[in-house]
């Protein structure tokens, strides 16, 4: 569960690399960090008015999760890696705002990612599915351990 981060009960989730599970959003995030990370270090005119748009790219990876744990839709590996790939878009710029350029839009954009996670929680404890879904990775790690 370490690489993966998910339970035996949502291998489905994962990609298997040489016996190694790889959970399939966060790959898309990390393709997406580094495509942008390299996009913003390389790029010579300004950006800002992308900044906006770059706000969206969250959402998808949000709705996606939400709604498959809500059991309203069914999605698939693909879907899991495109969605983290627009989120981790965000967090490539999170990452080269930090480091090089403006604190305070890696600051706010931080901010926003997080806000719209605990939104997801939220929403799904009122649903009665965060509880649930916390147990299967317990079960995962005491039965793995």
């Amino acid at each position: 569960m370490i690489i993966s981060h998910h339970p035996p009960s949502q291998y489905n989730r994962t990609y298997r690399l040489c016996g190694v599970r790889f959970c399939t959003r966060c790959t898309g995030i990390l393709l997406g960090a580094i495509a942008m990370f390299f996009v913003l270090k390389e790029t010579t005119f300004d950006l800002s008015a992308f900044y906006f748009i770059l706000l969206l790219f969250p959402i998808p990876a949000i709705l996606n999760f939400t709604l498959t744990e809500l059991g309203r839709i069914k999605n698939n590996n693909y879907q899991r890696v495109a969605t983290g790939f627009l989120l981790g878009n965000t967090v490539g710029f999170i990452v080269y705002h930090l480091f090089f350029a403006s604190l305070f839009w890696a600051l706010i954009t931080l901010g926003i990612v997080i806000s719209l996670e605990i939104l997801v929680a939220i929403v799904l404890h009122k649903k009665g599915k965060l509880e649930p879904f916390i147990q299967q990775y317990e079960d995962g790690l005491y039965k793995e351990g």
